[in-house]
């Protein structure tokens, strides 16, 4: 415990989801790597837990909190221990300690054996009923930090139930450490779950949370109380709830109760998916152009991280035959890595996939005499009223990506080349 003059002003970390010791297979899905890219990349990911280190060196916070799923899996390797035990030593160095909880993927009961000795400031909890720890203490009042970790590594019951129990009158600032899922997010599997009423129900100012991997904070429970999602400190691939900035949560103790968290990145890594619209090249050779100039604009907003990025091309173009060659042979990627190289620097282009459809020269298919020049010059005949209606049942059909335009003339275009497109495709099924 610490004692201190004032409590007021000083802040915490809350941190969730390291996952260390991942396994490589996480990023699989990025086919057009090989696998000494994927090794680098693992590698750098670790400097994740590092720099969360620092940010709390740096913010002199009193604690950090680490909600569950500190290691990837059961056989967490020797060397991880050991760099997450010197990472908390560095931090005991500062009069920094840690309250830890496991969560279902290093669950403590279930044959995660700890083979090194954790410093005397680290407190892990217990799978019990929540545990209590008084963390700092002043006249003002005391703040502490109660817990519960995973005894398996799936927990099906509701765990918030028993914080309910804790003393009401015992902290002016208590933080409740859980590993959760909460009700309504399909986006994880369902491990002790609970809903917002069963935060408020408990007498917790902070509720600290882990499991989800997308970060969820400032949520208000009122008078001072929030409760808080950090997110994984490090995105893992190019899942949607992997790509967002990863990092930590700083959370500052007020007269009240706690200010609104903080967000702080501490990713080494960062995944993007990016579309580049294709639509207005005149020449092929300007797709590779226009392609580096919107990876170095990306590259730039992300300081020293490194960036690994796939790339959709979209839009319409006359080069549609030849970039689908290209991407699908694999020329458009390793030709742009080989071009451009230098201006790439640390960002790496994992892929590069096309849906860029055909486009067409409207007025000269309008003079042709078959199906689709008559149906073109009926288009041209219908009144605007009767383009933003009719067409948009069309839409629907065939270019959904056309609905919420509401110009007439915008509409007429996309509708005649859907248009083109569906009776050039069923030519082709005949």
């Amino acid at each position: 415990m610490i004692t201190l003059m004032s409590l007021i002003g000083r802040s915490f970390l809350h941190a969730s989801d390291l996952h260390l010791g991942f396994p490589l297979g996480e990023l699989k899905d990025c086919d057009q790597l090989s696998d000494e890219d994927l090794k680098f990349i693992v590698k750098e990911m670790q400097g994740a837990f590092d720099n969360l280190i620092q940010v709390a060196i740096d913010n002199n916070v009193l604690f950090v909190v680490l909600a569950g799923d500190i290691y990837d899996n059961l056989d967490s390797q020797d060397a991880l221990q050991a760099d997450f035990r010197n990472g908390l030593l560095k931090l005991e160095e500062h009069g920094i300690g840690a309250y830890i909880i496991h969560g279902n993927h290093d669950p403590s009961l279930k044959g995660y054996k700890p083979r090194r000795e954790l410093p005397a400031t680290v407190k892990v909890f217990g799978t019990a009923e929540p545990h209590e720890f008084i963390a700092a203490q002043t006249d003002e009042g005391m703040v502490s930090v109660a817990g519960i970790s995973f005894g398996s590594n799936a927990v099906t019951e509701n765990l918030t139930v028993g914080f309910r129990n804790l003393p009401r009158e015992n902290a002016k600032w208590r933080v409740g450490v859980l590993h959760t899922s909460m009700a309504g997010n399909s986006a994880h599997d369902t491990y002790a779950p609970c809903s917002v009423e069963d935060l408020r129900a408990a007498p917790v100012g902070y509720w600290a949370l882990g499991h989800i991997h997308l970060r969820n904070d400032s949520n208000s429970l009122g008078d001072g109380r929030w409760w808080a999602y950090s997110g994984n400190l490090q995105g893992r691939n190019f899942k949607p709830a992997e790509c967002h900035p990863k990092g930590a949560l700083l959370v500052t103790l007020n007269r009240n109760g706690f200010d609104a968290p903080q967000f702080i990145a501490c990713d080494t890594v960062r995944f993007q998916n990016i579309q580049i619209d294709v639509s207005e090249i005149n020449e092929f050779d300007d797709c590779s152009r226009l392609l580096i100039k919107e990876v170095i604009k990306a590259s730039n907003s992300l300081e020293n991280r490194r960036l690994v990025m796939r790339v959709e091309l979209i839009g319409r173009s006359f080069f549609h035959k030849e970039i689908r060659t290209q991407v699908e042979n694999g020329k458009m990627r390793t030709d742009f890595l080989g071009d451009f190289a230098s201006e790439l620097g640390s960002t790496i282009v994992a892929g590069i996939t096309s849906t860029v459809k055909p486009t067409y020269d409207l007025n000269e298919l309008r003079q042709e005499q078959g199906l689709i020049g008559t149906t073109l010059r009926i288009l041209d005949q219908m009144s605007d009223e009767e383009v933003l209606t009719e067409s948009k049942k069309l839409v629907v059909a065939a270019a959904s990506e056309c609905i919420g335009d509401d110009d007439a003339v915008a509409i007429r275009e996309r509708t005649a080349m859907a248009l083109v497109e569906a009776i050039l495709e069923g030519n082709k099924k005949s």
